[in-house]
């Protein structure tokens, strides 16, 4: 295990399925290195909450531009896919510019929500070069095997990003949730951290490409155990776009 600590040089991408996520999972990365990140948004987070799509759409993104605003963010932007729609827009997805990022950081291929499930495939579909360093993150379910870590000795940056999301805390405390999480994960290192997974663009596209090969050979058997563990377990979908 190793603690992250980036150079001045890195260029750091954060993709956030929606508005909040970077800074669930991310922000005392944010926090800390915001002049060397740039945030992209991949869906408009229509469907969280009790307004009109169109009126949470509004509320969030002006949520997200504060956040990122108040961090000071090197730069933000804001892919045009509806809320639960990623899963159909490899075409958008597509379009991001990858070639200058040294450092890409995206939700940990086993989060447990629709939109966070499409990012890591939908990553391993793209032309990015072999050296570049992906870092996994978690916001709804923990990862079981971290390889990276961000020691954090407060949480008063990180609880400020979150806190600008007032539409999504009347529904659930995620400051509270994301500081145990991060207290837990800093145990052993400081008094918090954040965890990552952090792997070669290389190495992580030879292993999906085995599987991605395997599954072909195999999605015509019937059964849900070949599906489960050739398909879900390892978050492959070769044919939707």
């Amino acid at each position: 295990m190793q603690n992250i600590c980036f150079g001045k040089t890195d260029k750091i991408l954060i993709l956030s399925p929606h508005p909040d996520d970077e800074s669930i999972g991310c922000g005392g990365l944010i926090s800390r290195y915001a002049s060397q990140i740039d945030v992209i948004l991949l869906t408009d987070g229509c469907f969280g909450g009790e307004e009109s799509p169109e009126q949470v759409k509004k509320i969030r993104a002006k949520e997200f531009d504060d956040a990122m605003q108040y961090a000071n963010v090197h730069h933000w932007e804001k892919l045009p896919i509806h809320d639960r729609s990623l899963g159909d827009s490899f075409s958008q997805f597509k379009t991001i510019d990858f070639s200058s990022y040294t450092h890409i950081i995206i939700p940990h291929r086993k989060e447990n929500q629709r939109d966070h499930k499409w990012v890591f495939p939908f990553l391993m579909r793209c032309k990015i070069k072999k050296d570049v360093l992906v870092m996994e993150y978690e916001v709804w379910t923990p990862m079981q095997n971290p390889n990276a870590f961000l020691p954090m000795q407060n949480y008063d940056a990180k609880r400020q990003l979150i806190s600008f999301y007032r539409s999504q805390l009347k529904y659930n405390d995620y400051v509270s949730c994301a500081e145990g999480l991060n207290r837990y994960r800093g145990l052993t290192r400081s008094k918090y951290a954040e965890c990552y997974d952090m792997h070669t663009f290389g190495e992580l596209k030879a292993k999906y490409s085995f599987w991605h090969k395997l599954w072909g050979r195999v999605r015509k058997i019937n059964g849900q155990t070949a599906y489960y563990f050739l398909g879900a377990h390892i978050n492959i979908n070769p044919k939707k776009s």
